[in-house]
């Protein structure tokens, strides 16, 4: 398990997600591509964040059109899904590297015994 976390690189792990979420768009046939364009994507996803928002929005159109009563086509379930799961990835790799990061909480000031309670004076 050692050997494991010092080989994860977490910048590398999120280029592959964003890697990976290009590659998937780039291999969709064109006429699921007018999917995102119709639904406000046309910008290219270069981060992580892109990545999450392309999750959202898909999410979010989904549910609208669910809440209408209208089916959701097949290609923008199909992208919803993988978006979604992408998405998930880059969140457990940010929960890797706060658990990673060393505790930057500030150690608590000591208060000298004579000072007055409305002005603590550290030692």
């Amino acid at each position: 398990m050692s050997r494991f976390k010092e080989r994860f690189d977490p910048d590398e792990a999120m280029g592959e997600v964003v890697d990976a979420a290009q590659l998937y768009l780039s291999e969709c046939d064109v006429c699921n591509l007018t999917v995102i364009l119709k639904r406000g994507m046309p910008y290219p996803i270069i981060s992580a964040e892109d990545v999450e928002s392309y999750a959202h929005k898909l999410r979010k159109e989904c549910m609208a059109l669910k809440n209408l009563g209208e089916d959701i086509p097949d290609e923008l379930e199909s992208m919803r899904g993988f978006f979604t799961r992408a998405a998930r990835v880059i969140y457990l790799i940010r929960l890797k590297l706060d658990e990673d990061a060393p505790d930057t909480a500030m150690p608590p000031l000591h208060y000298a015994r004579n000072a007055s309670s409305r002005t603590p004076h550290p030692v």
